[in-house]
């Protein structure tokens, strides 16, 4: 069997902690073949709706070859990106991309929802009723909708991530 991963975060992302180096040691140990890292780039700044400027992409390629350079050729190490929420802002994301540098994987994500639900963070959703649950899931499937017709990516991920954030987190039974 072959086991790759790709949808890993490293420190490069705000909501990890570890090192590209340290996530390809662990890899190897647990008999992974491939890992991806697919670091958080979005448009808005983490955990708002706040534009963001530029992306600094030197600090996820300078860990990335430091990551090559430990692990050798003991797994195979590739570098993407999950393009969270670019709906919020294309052309900031497009400017962002046309920085990059080649990048093998990218995914397309939406981790808040819409102006009319007032960008409320998918994590931190808290509906007061099975009917505002429903609702906010119709506005982020209108909001991966939107993102899929953008399309420049090549998967969309973690497409039932607000079920697991209304279900587990919130003792919801929202299907």
């Amino acid at each position: 069997m072959y086991l790759a991963d790709y949808h890993v975060h490293s420190r490069i992302s705000p909501d990890a902690s570890a090192s590209m180096q340290e996530m390809a040691e662990a890899a190897i140990r647990l008999g992974f073949q491939e890992i991806c890292f697919t670091d958080h780039v979005e448009p808005i700044r983490f955990g708002s709706t706040e534009p963001r400027g530029a992306y600094d992409w030197d600090p996820m390629i300078a860990e990335f070859r430091a990551a090559r350079t430990a692990v050798g050729d003991r797994i195979t190490l590739r570098l993407g990106a999950e393009l969270g929420d670019a709906v919020w802002g294309i052309r900031r994301m497009e400017s962002m991309l046309a920085e990059a540098p080649p990048l093998d994987f990218l995914i397309g994500s939406i981790h808040t929802l819409s102006e009319k639900m007032e960008g409320r963070d998918l994590y931190f959703l808290t509906p007061r009723d099975e009917q505002e649950a429903r609702d906010c899931l119709a506005d982020y499937l209108g909001q991966v909708r939107k993102l899929a017709e953008w399309g420049r990516f090549q998967v969309l991920g973690h497409l039932t991530l607000p079920l697991r954030y209304l279900n587990e987190n919130r003792g919801m039974h929202v299907s």
